[in-house]
Parts: C-alpha cells; structure tokens; sequence
C-alpha cells in the first residue's frame, strides 16, 4: 500500500453576513462539537458510565480579523440571537494528488465579545472576534456529515436527524 500524504489547509476565507473578507482574514479557530455527559452508575454496573445529556453550546472561540470595520461592529449587542451570519471556506490538498477539497463551515449566532488587543505603529490593527452560535453546519468533500440547529431541536449526523423522534414525541 503507498503512502498516503494528508490533505492540508491551503487556504481560506471569512464571510461575515455575506461580505468576504478575503486578504483580511487572519486566523479563525473553528467551534469545539462537545457533548454534556453526566455520569451514571446503577445497579449491576461495573463501573460508571457517561450518559448523553445533549449537545453543549456552541462557541466561535476566536476569529481574528486584520483591521477594524464598520460593518462588524454594527451586529454587537444585537438583539437577535440569529442576527449574524457566518461562513468560512477552506480549501484542503493533498501533495499526492492535484484535487483541492472544499471545507465549508455555516454559522449562525451573535457576537459576544470583541477584542481590540494592543495597537502597534505600522501593524495591522487586529481585532479578535467571539460568538455564541444557535446554527452550525459542516460540508467536507461535498458531504455534510454534521448540521445543529439548537433553536430548532435538529442534529443531523451523517445525514440522520438524531432528535427527529424527539420532536414528534413533543409534537414540535
């Protein structure tokens, strides 16, 4: 068997409420899926075990923006908590082959912090951005192997609604 070179993020760009700030993105570190588990240890256990109470929220920890602007200040302390609309895409390849893959990554929420950090004569002004988010949805290679809608009670994984029973139970 040949050896298999991992495919690597070639590059990327930011969309904030549809405009692309490409050449302006500097870093992003995408939100953690973790899951609430509570431990449980019942009778003829052996030991504890982790049950799954849900999916944790949902937290665009740090994007890094290369310079102030208008057009993202003015969704901080909005009332909406769906009134920002993200969107960031990557493009991943291998050395192996010349196939580019397309890493995509739709986020709905609102801003909760925004970090003007230290100015430095002739640097960039960088601004560090964090969201809490109610949507997330995660296209690899053409497949969407995960999307959470938390308002809506939806987690779709690998293209199976988890919470479908669920809802129908509650009748929402």
């Amino acid at each position: 068997m040949a050896v298999q070179l991992p495919n690597t993020l070639k590059d990327f760009n930011v969309f904030i409420d549809g405009e692309g700030y490409g050449g302006r993105g500097v870093s992003i570190q995408l939100p953690k899926l973790t899951r609430i588990t509570e431990d449980y240890m019942g009778s003829g256990l052996a030991g504890p075990i982790e049950l799954d109470m849900g999916q944790d929220k949902l937290e665009l920890s740090e994007l890094v923006i290369a310079e102030p602007n208008n057009a993202i200040f003015k969704n901080f302390g909005t009332l909406d908590i769906n009134g920002l609309k993200l969107r960031v895409k990557g493009s991943f390849k291998s050395e192996s082959n010349a196939k580019e893959i397309a890493f995509e990554v739709v986020m709905v929420g609102r801003w909760t912090e925004i970090d003007f950090g230290t100015w430095e004569r002739k640097k960039p002004g960088e601004i560090k951005l964090k969201a809490t988010l109610t949507y997330y949805k995660l296209t690899y290679d053409g497949q969407t192997p995960i999307e959470i809608d938390q308002l809506n009670n939806v987690q779709v994984i690998d293209g199976v609604d988890m919470l479908a029973q669920r809802r129908g139970i509650l009748e929402l």
